[in-house]
């Protein structure tokens, strides 16, 4: 995919000066360190290490057309299997390596971590990267829906508190020698639970096509990449499609069964069952509220018409994606019934919105 996407003779004109001034940059670190080492909290490091950590995706390299043999070989599957997990670890210690090598200034200079304690703390972020992955995606598989949301964000939050604090108690082991045979054994529990995860993970069933799922995905995130840029996205595979939280039976929203109120219900259905379109109205919402509250008076009256001729313009570009749609062109829908069913959809996606945004107008 890189070769078809770059020419890398042009190419080496700009990565060879970027390892150039990143060398240089390296460099100076350890002989003037800047200024900011000193102001990185060392709580808020590991908070970053750990967001860093749940990057982590486990590869198989199963193809859809193993299912054909490979379903009635149980062991070729594992062997194979374990092929992938020996991949994916082995790649997962040369990032955690090359990670702590760039990381070397800030925490032997800026933090004052001692040389014997580097190698402790790569070791312990690779356990944290080999096992609080691979919990949620186990947890992805058995639980579905509010019980799903729940489990992997309580696994989440509990496995960052505890990476946290087990990093903030290696800090203050910092005695030679106790102290690093302490956080040493720390380091050793870690490691086990995280072969004890992978090992679970092997061994589990019932994820043949999820891997499958997956392992498509992971090869084709380059190429999606590249395709979006282009303006092409990829279509979810049938095991990405889950069950919308709302509307969940398809119950009509309006008692008028004609082709306006039809489409009409169509587009809106379609925004509120779009896990994006709620992560752009959360963002959206909590950014709107907060201007809100630092306004008042006057300022309040130009603020609030903003906000909502905003939110229209990005609910109109929504709804006139959504007409495009291929499942919506499938029907013989006039120009006018188009415009009118677009116009009330706005209206019944804007209307909960304003007054929402009205009630915090109000309250401040």
């Amino acid at each position: 995919m890189l070769r078809t996407a770059v020419d890398w003779v042009v190419a080496l004109y700009f990565i060879v000066p970027l390892l150039i001034a990143a060398g240089v940059i390296y460099t100076s670190w350890w002989q003037e360190p800047p200024l900011w080492f000193d102001r990185v909290p060392v709580p808020l490091l590991a908070i970053a290490l750990f967001l860093w950590s749940l990057t982590f995706r486990l590869r198989t390299f199963l193809e859809p057309a193993d299912q054909v043999f490979l379903l009635q070989h149980r062991s070729l599957t594992r062997a194979i299997r374990r092929g992938g997990f020996a991949y994916s670890c082995s790649l997962a210690f040369l990032a955690t390596a090359l990670l702590f090598i760039v990381l070397c200034p800030l925490l032997v200079i800026g933090q004052g971590w001692q040389w014997p304690w580097i190698p402790v703390l790569a070791l312990f972020t690779l356990a944290s990267r080999l096992s609080v992955p691979v919990i949620l995606e186990l947890l992805g598989q058995r639980l579905a829906g509010i019980r799903r949301l729940a489990a992997r964000s309580g696994v989440v939050i509990a496995c960052g508190f505890l990476f946290v604090s087990l990093w903030d108690l290696l800090w203050r082991l910092q005695t030679f020698p106790h102290g690093l045979v302490h956080g040493s054994l720390i380091v050793v529990f870690a490691l086990l639970a995280a072969w004890l995860t992978l090992r679970h993970r092997l061994h589990a069933r019932g994820l043949f096509l999820h891997e499958i799922s997956q392992e498509r995905h992971v090869r084709l995130r380059l190429t999606a990449l590249l395709l979006s840029q282009a303006g092409v996205r990829m279509s979810k595979s049938e095991l990405e499609e889950r069950r919308p939280p709302i509307w969940r039976r398809s119950q009509a929203i309006t008692k008028k069964r004609d082709k306006v109120s039809l489409l009409m219900a169509a587009i809106v259905k379609s925004f509120f069952r779009s896990s994006d379109q709620w992560f752009f109205l959360v963002r959206y919402l909590s950014v709107s509220a907060y201007a809100l509250i630092q306004t008042s008076g006057w300022v309040t009256l130009i603020v609030y018409p903003g906000l909502l001729y905003l939110m229209y313009k990005g609910v109109h570009s929504y709804c006139v994606m959504a007409l495009k749609s291929p499942y919506l062109q499938l029907f013989q829908w006039t120009d006018e019934e188009r415009r009118e069913a677009m116009e009330q959809a706005i209206f019944r996606i804007l209307l909960p919105i304003a007054l929402l945004l009205l009630l915090v107008a109000i309250l401040v």
